[in-house]
């Protein structure tokens, strides 16, 4: 695995763009966990992600400290439905006039996110699930089904990339070259320089290298994570990406060497983990500090654990 350059920048210029760095954490767990991101040009305001339902206030608050507010935006771009990156998307669009762009596979569960709930508390457990908060229904006609190509807003110009493997609905957008991959490339402690994978159940293990290597053939200078920030420089990008694929492999040898002595024992594969990925080790406060990054952690090794008992 390769370590990144620590940074911690609070925004970019992308041409003539310019994209900052929003606060999206639930109020009940303020980790510097959840990103969301504004893009400014000289007429158009775009969100990308929400962050979840009890963000709202933290994310509305972030924006007019930056001198902007929900009533100006043109457009929300979502990677995805999850909770920790949409779950706040019904609020949003109350106080905006404008729609959001998602992948159509997820569209349906944000009309009626009934299941998406559901699957949300289960999958996230109880604690996280109740500070994130359930996501309300959002009207169909403020839903924009996305194709994979170009897409416009004002002067901004989009190219959506889907990218299945974290989840079927999963889509990354590229901007001037600067990246949103959502949760296509793990997660990015960008103060720390590391790096963990994103595969909760039902993640397609082999699916989401595939992305990240259609990913990597955009070859793009910058990547604006949302978890948890901006790394810069194409080479630390391209290096984040070929790293990501070896950790997702490294983990998944792991585990499957493992699986009979640790069976569903996630915190047993995570003692093994911490000597085959020295990428761990730089993230050991990290892991006690936010709770946060330790459910995303335990939930993904549950879902390599779970991918493996299906390809095995």
């Amino acid at each position: 695995m390769y370590a990144l350059p620590n940074t911690d920048a609070e925004k970019v210029r992308a041409g003539g763009l310019e994209v900052l760095k929003l606060d999206a954490d639930p109020v009940s767990k303020r980790e510097n966990y959840i990103k969301s991101y504004l893009i400014v040009g000289p007429e158009a305001r775009v969100l990308v992600e929400t962050g979840p339902r009890n963000a709202f206030e933290v994310l509305k608050d972030s924006l007019e400290s930056k001198g902007f507010s929900l009533r100006e935006l043109d457009a929300v771009l979502l990677t995805h439905i999850h909770l920790d990156h949409a779950g706040g998307l019904g609020e949003v669009l109350k106080e905006c006039n404008c729609k959001a762009y998602v992948h159509p596979k997820g569209l349906r569960h944000l009309v009626d996110p009934s299941k998406l709930n559901e699957a949300a508390a289960r999958t996230l457990g109880k604690e996280i699930f109740e500070a994130y908060g359930p996501a309300t229904p959002v009207e169909e006609s403020k839903l924009v089904a996305t194709e994979e190509g170009a897409l416009k807003v004002g002067e901004v110009e989009v190219r959506v990339v889907h990218t299945p493997g974290h989840a079927p609905h999963h889509q990354a957008f590229l901007v001037n070259g600067l990246l949103f991959p959502g949760d296509a490339l793990g997660e990015v402690t960008t103060w720390k320089g590391a790096y963990t994978p994103t595969t909760p159940h039902r993640t397609i293990v082999s699916m989401m290298i595939d992305s990240i290597n259609k990913l990597m053939e955009l070859e793009p200078w910058a990547a604006a994570y949302t978890h948890r920030g901006f790394v810069v420089g194409k080479d630390n990008i391209l290096l984040q990406m070929a790293g990501e694929v070896e950790q997702l492999r490294t983990w998944l040898q792991t585990i499957m060497i493992r699986k009979d002595e640790c069976k569903e024992d996630v915190w047993c594969y995570l003692r093994h983990l911490k000597v085959a990925d020295p990428l761990l080790e730089a993230l050991e406060d990290e892991l006690e500090r936010s709770s946060l990054l330790k459910n995303s952690v335990r939930m993904s090794i549950d879902g390599i654990y779970r991918y493996v008992l299906k390809v095995s």
